[in-house]
């Protein structure tokens, strides 16, 4: 992202051109494989390095603030619930890593609305459904949600839509 960034500003200094700022459409977020920051429910694996994934959702910000919460999909036949009680907390503002009183449940289209599902390495890829239109800066970050319920920030990413053409992979 901040390579990015400095190459925005590059270019807007250097052509002296102001991006504009047009709605795009963010359909998904898709993660090659899981992050490897917990074991998960145990299933049979091949390889011992498969049992490790994440529990993650997807978070998106726009003016510093929460707009959009999703939980992934994986490419698995079927996915391992976490054994939370509840939804993760969201925070109010992207800067903030600090529970807050507000939760926002994950889509409807989620069988087990109350937990998140585990997606192991040996899975494949990791979905998250986001169809949120988005404009000027953008915030992404993923986290994972840990058995003990604690939000672990696992990467975030920020883009401008001015700099985006079409139909764009960053």
């Amino acid at each position: 992202s901040q390579r990015r960034y400095a190459s925005y500003f590059q270019n807007m200094l250097s052509d002296n051109i102001r991006p504009s700022q047009p709605p795009l459409l963010l359909s998904r977020i898709v993660l090659s494989t899981p992050p490897k920051f917990a074991r998960g429910p145990s299933q049979e694996f091949d390889k011992e390095q498969d049992q490790w994934g994440c529990a993650p959702y997807l978070q998106l910000f726009k003016g510093g603030k929460l707009v959009f919460t999703a939980p992934a999909t994986t490419t698995a036949p079927k996915l391992e619930e976490t054994k939370e009680e509840s939804t993760p907390a969201t925070d109010k503002e992207e800067g903030t890593d600090q529970a807050s009183a507000t939760t926002t449940k994950p889509p409807a289209s989620n069988s087990n609305a109350s937990a998140l599902p585990f997606c192991h390495v040996g899975h494949g890829s990791v979905s998250f459904h986001v169809q949120q239109i988005v404009q000027g800066d953008v915030l992404i970050r993923c986290r994972h949600l840990t058995a003990k319920r604690q939000r672990v920030s696992m990467f975030r990413a920020a883009f401008h839509t001015g700099y985006i053409g079409g139909r764009h992979v960053l």
